[in-house]
C-alpha cells in the first residue's frame, strides 16, 4: 500500500502532510473516518496557482510606503488648512477691532468736545442771575 503515496507527502499520526507540491499531486482528496461514534468525510481539490495570482512578497514594503506617503502627505494638508484657517480668523479680527476703535486723534477731539461743552455749561450757569435771592 505505501508503494502508491506519491514523493513528497508524508503520513504521520493520521496525518497527511504535502512536503513539497508536485504537479503529481494536484486533484481531488477524499478522508473518510468510522468509529464507534459514526463516521465523517471529507473532500477537497488541490490546484495549482496561476502565476499571476501568487503572492506578490516585494510589493509589500512599496504599498506599505504608499500608505505612509498618503497619511503624511493628509497630516500635512489638514495642518496647512487649519493653519491658513486660524490665520483668516486672525486677520478678521484685526480688521474689526480696527474698525471699532477709533483713532488716536478722533478720540483726542471727542475728549476735547465734551470738555468745552462741560466748561460752557458751567459758565452759563455762573452767570445766571440767581432768581431766589431777595
Amino acid at each position: 500500500p505505501n508503494d502508491s503515496i506519491p514523493e513528497g507527502v508524508i503520513i504521520q499520526h493520521n496525518q497527511i502532510k504535502l512536503s513539497k507540491l508536485t504537479p503529481e499531486l494536484y486533484g481531488y482528496y477524499t478522508c473518510a473516518a468510522s468509529n464507534t461514534a459514526g463516521t465523517a468525510s471529507g473532500s477537497i481539490y488541490l490546484f495549482p496557482i496561476a502565476d499571476d495570482q501568487q503572492p506578490r512578497h516585494y510589493m509589500v514594503p512599496f504599498i506599505i510606503i504608499i500608505l505612509i506617503l498618503v497619511i503624511l502627505l493628509s497630516t500635512l494638508g489638514y495642518l496647512y488648512q487649519r493653519l491658513r484657517k486660524k490665520n483668516q480668523q486672525r486677520n478678521i479680527g484685526k480688521e474689526t477691532s480696527s474698525k471699532m476703535m477709533p483713532s488716536r486723534s478722533s478720540r483726542d477731539s471727542k475728549t476735547e468736545h465734551v470738555e468745552v461743552e462741560e466748561e460752557e455749561e458751567v459758565e452759563a450757569e455762573e452767570n445766571e442771575p440767581d432768581v431766589h435771592s431777595t
